[in-house]
């Protein structure tokens, strides 16, 4: 609009050479069309109102993953690299690579996504902080420790869990040890079992037996594993999910966004995250139930090897080795 304003101003100017104008007319007419021109020239800087269209609503909540928004753009590990474990927590995840060295990404707050160097062969994501076992099999944790969750204690382990602000590990004859806090009595435990899984303020073993048995805080009852032989288990935020010899999940404990109602059909591989829990079914896909107000339930298709649930994500290993996560940091 400005040039087309400059060139029919020009085309005046013209005209008036054309019949003679002179003197002080046409000096005149020459500021005139100066002036006209310089307003043109300011009225260029004024900005444009915003596109309502093009523009983020701040009423509008996060939107869910594959954006631009700064959280879910570290939502994802590096697609180059590939994995053996993957494990998720609040807001950061992390995977153990073939060559024994840990990747983290996700947020950083505590430094739980800086990695110490080492040779890992297992890994576990708690809150904020992380734990993995090294190839002496000593326990080496990262991130928060508010809580003293990263003071570990001497000697060899065979497993670790990390929880909310706690962990626990078990010792080569099955004798579990923990460490952090301890306000709901997530210490305070004499069993001994083969595996470990450590949730929000509760921890819960699977004994030889195939019994379960949980510590800490009960207040959702997330404490009172049902009676049965059971596989795996294992420990989300305030419920706990065990998975039976065949193939049954049954969860129990908070169940307010329906973490708890246990699926039907046959599993290999169980999680628990903060509400919502996934399953690893017998043809290798993933199948989640509770909270889906992060799209926690949209899982990819495709077969699976493992699964790990977080608070808002949730993240699962492919046959290729490499990681697929979905949901939200937050």
């Amino acid at each position: 609009m400005l040039i087309f304003q400059r060139v029919m101003y020009l085309q005046v100017l013209c005209k008036c050479l054309n019949r003679g104008v002179t003197g002080v007319v046409l000096i005149v007419l020459v500021l005139v069309l100066a002036c006209a021109c310089r307003d043109g020239d300011n009225a260029g800087d004024v900005e444009n109102p915003p596109d309502s269209s093009e523009q983020p609503d701040p009423e509008t909540p996060d939107v869910p993953n594959g954006t631009s928004d700064n959280r879910n753009e570290v939502l994802h590990p590096d697609q180059g690299l590939i994995f053996s474990i993957v494990a998720a927590g609040i807001s950061h995840s992390c995977g153990l690579r073939l060559n024994g060295r840990v990747n983290c990404w996700g947020d950083n707050d505590y430094g739980q996504t800086d990695t110490p160097p080492g040779s890992f062969i297992a890994l576990s994501v708690g809150g904020y902080h992380s734990c993995g076992l090294l190839e002496d099999d000593t326990v080496k944790c990262w991130g928060d420790d508010n809580s003293k969750q990263l003071e570990t204690p001497g000697g060899r382990f065979i497993a670790v869990s990390a929880g909310g602000t706690h962990t626990c590990a078990i010792r080569a004859r099955s004798t579990v040890v923990c460490w952090g806090a301890n306000d709901h009595g997530q210490l305070e435990t004499s069993t001994s079992a083969v595996s470990v899984s450590s949730g929000g303020h509760h921890t819960c073993g699977l004994r030889a037996s195939g019994s379960i048995s949980c510590w800490g805080a009960n207040d959702y009852d997330q404490l009172n594993a049902p009676s049965g032989v059971y596989k795996a288990v294992a420990a989300g935020d305030a419920h706990s999910c065990g998975l039976r010899e065949d193939a049954v999940v049954v969860c129990w404990g908070n169940n307010s966004s329906g973490q708890a109602n246990s699926p039907s059909g046959f599993f290999k591989a169980i999680t628990a995250g903060n509400e919502h829990s996934c399953g690893l079914r017998e043809d290798d896909t993933i199948f989640c139930w509770g909270d889906d107000s992060y799209n926690l339930q949209k899982v990819p298709s495709g077969e699976f090897e493992s699964i790990a649930a977080g608070y808002t994500h949730s993240c699962g290993l492919r046959k290729d080795r490499r990681i697929h996560c979905w949901g939200e940091i937050r």
